[in-house]
């Protein structure tokens, strides 16, 4: 494994820049629990493998192990329910920093990182990111989560989206924060996505 000279420790840097190898990692994260983080990465990951055309992993950064339901629900049951691949994608299940690292020194040009919510462990991991996506929410129970994240990530170049947000709470997180929060194309399969979808991560999700 080969890594480039550090030469300031205290400088941030991206998955693409840390490992000698050309490699777009997309982080996903949320203040709280169901955001559709998840399902914002499957969309990603599609669109980078058939959309772009790019060798692409997702990598599921929690233990909620929901890919191994999708290996469950796939029919490939035979293979290794951690490590499997579906619809031009390979799945990394429950994926710790140790293998992340080696997706990101792999046979891989982009690999999408479902942070699930935000914790300690997962955060600097999400900073390192070339892409950062933070999926808000702007219902009462879940906003206040959303707008610490959001404190903490001031400064820090992101792309804020949400499904189906608020109008009138939108607007205050965007004016509160200074963002531009996208509103989410609503994919009932985001293995099997609209061309308008296509389109719309094209706008989002560079690369």
């Amino acid at each position: 494994m080969k890594f480039l000279k550090l030469k300031n420790s205290n400088k941030r840097f991206t998955a693409g820049e840390l490992y000698a190898r050309p490699v777009l990692s997309v982080g996903i994260i949320s203040g709280c629990h169901g955001t559709g983080v998840t399902h914002l990465a499957l969309m990603a990951a599609n669109y980078y493998a058939n959309g772009k055309g790019y060798r692409t992993a997702v990598a599921e950064c929690s233990q909620h192990k929901d890919f191994m339901r999708i290996c469950d629900e796939t029919n490939n049951m035979t293979e290794d329910m951690r490590h499997f691949s579906y619809g031009g994608v390979d799945y990394c299940t429950c994926c710790g920093a140790g293998e992340l690292s080696q997706l990101f020194t792999g046979r891989y040009e982009a690999v999408v990182c479902d942070m699930a919510v935000e914790t300690e462990e997962n955060f600097a991991e999400f900073i390192r990111c070339d892409v950062r996506v933070v999926v808000c929410s702007t219902a009462l129970y879940k906003i206040g989560r959303t707008r610490k994240l959001l404190g903490k990530l001031k400064g820090i170049s992101v792309i804020p989206v949400a499904f189906a947000a608020d109008i009138r709470e939108k607007r205050v997180l965007e004016k509160e924060y200074n963002i531009k929060i996208a509103q989410l194309p609503i994919e009932t399969n985001p293995l099997r996505m609209a061309s308008s979808t296509l389109e719309w991560m094209q706008n989002y999700f560079p690369g």
